[in-house]
């Protein structure tokens, strides 16, 4: 992307300062780096044309290939999300933005998000997005690490990213303007914060009722070891529900590595069959 299309993006949307790099091991990594001088020019955007050691949830890397859109978003928590309790939120928010952007490029497609941080389309993740808080010199810095597969063929992915992943190319089969995409996805990303500063109800209601996990049989790897069973939606501060055989337990911090689908009560959200499906944080 040329310096003109970031000018676009700064005048289209709420980013006032872009650093750009045509390669980078992890955009979140150099964003924790720079995080003194990005959260004083905040909202900010680290960003890269290709992504070679991308980072996610835990030790979990992200995969991308040119013609993904990888970025962080760098934000000074303080003044954008003032409400502590809210932030752990900002993934939750961040998904739901990305699924509204891409819903106009795949109209006949079923998009979901799953907890914690995953969007899909259908059983195949299409974005993967890390939040992450640090101490700066100002403030505290909010980041979002967000990565969607949109130009990229993952016909070129590694075997085990290829079986449950998806790019907007491979469902559409054509290309897509980056600069279009990531404003779209800028710009829904500006209204969900807002709403998450102001009505952190309204993100929980939205990603339950996008969720492609409610009513299905999960396994979660928490801190605190495996749980599985039925998810029942999310807690008012967006944990996940899961109905095991000692009762519900809410799960605050964790990664569904399995999760039921096919349900045929659920043929919205699902392809054919009756099957499960595996997911870490690479795509």
């Amino acid at each position: 992307m040329s310096s003109a299309d970031f000018d676009a993006v700064i005048r289209r949307t709420f980013i006032r300062y872009v650093e750009f790099h045509e390669e980078l091991e992890s955009t979140s990594r150099l964003a924790v780096e720079l995080r003194n001088e990005l959260v004083q020019r905040a909202p900010a955007l680290v960003m890269t044309d290709r992504q070679t050691a991308g980072r996610g949830r835990g030790d979990h890397s992200w995969w991308s290939s040119a013609g993904a859109l990888t970025f962080t978003v760098v934000l000074d928590a303080d003044h954008r999300i003032p409400q502590p309790q809210h932030r752990p939120l900002a993934a939750l928010a961040a998904g739901l933005a990305v699924r509204r952007a891409l819903r106009p490029l795949l109209p006949n497609r079923p998009i979901f998000t799953k907890w914690p941080n995953d969007v899909l389309v259908g059983d195949a993740k299409i974005c993967g997005i890390l939040c992450e808080q640090h101490a700066a010199s100002t403030a505290t810095a909010l980041l979002i690490g967000i990565g969607v597969n949109v130009n990229n063929s993952l016909a070129t992915a590694p075997a085990d990213v290829r079986q449950r992943a998806v790019s907007v190319f491979d469902i559409t089969s054509r290309s897509w303007d980056l600069t279009e995409v990531l404003t779209a996805v800028l710009l829904r990303l500006d209204e969900s914060l807002q709403t998450l500063r102001d009505d952190a109800a309204a993100i929980v209601r939205e990603a339950e009722s996008s969720s492609c996990l409610s009513g299905r049989q999960v396994t979660v790897e928490t801190p605190a070891g495996t749980v599985s069973g039925r998810c029942t939606g999310l807690s008012s501060d967006g944990g996940l529900r899961v109905q095991t055989e000692q009762g519900v337990e809410t799960i605050r911090a964790g990664t569904v590595v399995q999760y039921e689908t096919g349900d045929p009560a659920r043929t919205d959200r699902q392809g054919p069959g009756d099957s499960t499906a595996s997911d870490g944080d690479s795509f």
